[in-house]
């Protein structure tokens, strides 16, 4: 295949780059040998010099990148050129490389044309079940036909230092040049910002990224980067429909390596948030937070890509520089955008220097499900948050919410009160938090209160359209079968009546009774409920999710069997929304969102234990009529059947939740 047929291939590899929370949170940096780097510079001259560049200006110096043409080496099978990252290997075998220009006197990428092989060995179990499980292997053996390669790392004089041994010269090569630069500049926005961080650093952490074509496999990622806890990452984008997934293959730690560093910490937020008419936020931050180590300057915040981030300044209102999906539209960035937002610091940090960065954002994450059901979208991005759900900081928060709907949040809820066309509150927390959120809709709500706590059961009245559609269905054998967040296989049974469209709002009472149990049973093994309000909300879709004193509860287990019959369930997708999903989602209020998600692991298998434990308590005291084992009839053998079940569940949970976590 000639070199021009290659490089066409990037093109299509463009669509598959890697999503951009991988093209800028996974990479490494340079340790150039002082030989290697004389030698480098006698072939080209650097670019620019970044000393007197603002960050956007270094950024689209970084972005102009072009190949060299006079760094082009023809590399044959007898050189032997490769690259080894870990226990991830990279051969060059037979055709063209050329450098990217340098910049500074540093190298920072390549392109590769011919024909290569890339291999890698995952050691645990589970890394290679996944390669397995989309490659047909548990190792990667895969002939690469081009590659795209950025790097802060030596990899430059790793290469030039090869090329030395076997006597490789470069030539002078504008064709190939010519060919590559247009993909090279689409490519070179995934790799800036990465790029840009370690030349910032004062103390940076050196990545190698690769892009390559496979001859079978079609465009996949490999990345090796210190700032991820699991530095190797194997994966392939892919697009399904109308969305974009994104498959990973493996992603894994090198043995003995130690976790990233954690250079800045959020002491606390201070959120004020308008909902408007039209369901649009208009919102400000102030992240009051605390630098871990010295001479960094780059923060990396989540924000969702549907919230355009107008403003960003320090403590005296003059502005920072900050990067948000460059170059994109609004279009590009819903398909191909990332939902992280990057702002750069005028001089490096001290260590133990405290700020406050404040933001002004717009923009829509709350969804239409039809029939008046709305849900917050972007859950974990609706503002700009800094680390992980590792990471607990204080919350105070002002929201504003047109009056015809009601709105809950994470916190203790202070005050509400009415402005105009609109309800104003207020909540804080009384602890810290690994994250906040909210959900609002046209509730009905219900509530059971205790000496310690209040349970407050939110449900709207009309069903999401989707839902509704599914229920009122001419041919009910017709219907997709309903996935779950749990792998649990059944066959699809449906009731012949279809009686009138069901209310969520019909269930708040007994959910709520039903989940007032579950916080009481775990409270035997986990200690007192950490909260005092737990809210628990409607949200349409097949998953539920436990914020701290906020539960978001699939429209699923707000319905009744008979309901949940008519929408398709078979009688162990209804066992998982009614007996698992809101009692899973229970547990996080102390296995997560108390123990933090660092030690998942432990806290992982510890809420399983618990919600198994709570479900085998449920079988032992329903009634026959309502008993796992229902379909049997109750003879002189049900308890010795009712052990058996309980025993075939427990296996079955254990199964379900290591394979979904």
């Amino acid at each position: 295949m000639s070199h021009f047929l290659i490089l066409i291939l990037l093109a299509f590899a463009l669509l598959v780059a890697l999503f951009r929370n991988a093209e800028c949170d996974y990479t490494l940096c340079m340790r150039p040998g002082v030989a290697l780097l004389v030698l480098w510079c006698l072939i080209a001259l650097p670019v620019s010099s970044a000393a007197d560049q603002s960050p956007h200006e270094l950024y689209d110096a970084i972005n102009a990148l072009r190949l060299d043409p006079a760094a082009t080496y023809q590399l044959s099978a007898a050189n032997r050129i490769e690259l080894r990252r870990g226990d991830v290997e990279i051969y060059f075998e037979e055709g063209k490389l050329a450098f990217l220009a340098p910049m500074d006197g540093r190298v920072t990428g390549f392109v590769f044309s011919g024909r290569g092989h890339a291999l890698a060995f995952p050691r645990e179990p589970v890394e290679k079940q996944q390669m397995a499980h989309f490659l047909g292997a548990p190792v990667l053996d895969q002939e690469f036909l081009t590659a795209y390669v950025r790097f802060t790392d030596d990899a430059a004089d790793d290469l030039l230092r090869q090329f030395h041994s076997v006597n490789l010269v470069p030539q002078l090569d504008t064709a190939f040049a010519s060919l590559s630069d247009p993909f090279v500049a689409q490519f070179n926005a995934s790799q800036s910002l990465r790029i840009l961080e370690d030349r910032l650093s004062q103390n940076p952490k050196p990545y190698f990224y690769a892009a390559l074509e496979g001859a079978e496999t079609g465009s996949f990622d490999l990345l090796f980067d210190p700032q991820r806890r699991e530095q190797v990452l194997l994966g392939q984008r892919r697009k399904s429909g109308n969305f974009m997934y994104y498959d990973v293959w493996a992603s894994y730690s090198v043995p003995g390596s130690t976790p990233p560093s954690i250079d800045f910490h959020a002491l606390d937020y201070t959120l004020d948030t308008t909902v408007q008419p039209d369901n649009t936020l208009d919102a400000t931050a102030a992240v009051h937070l605390r630098a871990e180590t010295s001479g960094e300057r780059v923060l990396t915040f989540q924000l969702s890509r549907a919230l355009h981030a107008e403003t960003v300044s320090d403590d005296q209102g003059k502005p920072l520089a900050y990067f948000q999906n460059e170059g994109m539209n609004l279009q590009e960035r819903s398909v191909r955008g990332n939902d992280y937002l990057h702002v750069v610091l005028p001089q490096p940090s001290r260590k133990d220097q405290e700020l406050t960065i404040h933001f002004h954002y717009r923009g829509n994450v709350i969804e239409d499900a039809g029939n008046g059901v709305l849900f917050v979208g972007a859950r974990e991005s609706w503002y700009p948050h800094l680390g992980d759900q590792a990471d607990f900081a204080s919350y105070n928060l002002t929201m504003r919410w047109p009056r015809h709907l009601k709105l809950v949040a994470t916190g203790a809820k202070l005050d509400e009160q009415n402005s105009g066309d609109f309800h104003v509150g207020h909540w804080r927390s009384d602890k810290a938090l690994a994250i906040a959120g909210f959900n609002l809709g046209e509730y009905a709500s219900s509530s059971i209160a205790a000496e310690t706590r209040t349970i407050d059961v939110y449900a709207n009245r009309q069903l999401e359209q989707a839902l509704s559609n599914r229920l009122d269905a001419p041919d009910p054998s017709s219907l997709p079968s309903v996935d779950v967040p749990f792998r649990m296989p059944g066959g699809n049974s449906r009731a012949a009546m279809q009686p009138p469209t069901p209310s969520p709002a019909d269930a708040l009472k007994q959910l709520g009774k039903e989940i007032d149990s579950s916080i009481r049973f775990y409270e035997n093994f986990s200690g007192p409920f950490p909260y005092r309000t737990l809210s628990v909300s409607q949200i349409p879709g097949t998953f539920g999710q436990g914020w701290p004193g906020l539960l978001y509860i699939s429209t699923f287990s707000f319905l009744s069997p008979e309901a949940q019959n008519r929408a398709g369930l078979s009688s162990t997708r209804q066992e998982a929304f009614t007996d698992i999903v809101p009692f899973h989602e229970v547990a996080h209020q102390w296995w997560g969102n108390v123990v933090g998600w660092s030690v998942i692991a432990i806290s992982g298998s510890m809420r399983q234990s618990l919600i198994i434990s709570r479900y085998s308590l449920r079988i032992a005291e329903s009634p026959p009529s309502t008993n796992f084992a229902s379909g049997l009839n109750d003879t002189a053998n049900s308890s010795k059947r009712k052990f058996r079940d309980q025993t075939r569940l427990r296996a079955k949970l254990e199964r379900c939740f290591s394979a979904t976590g």
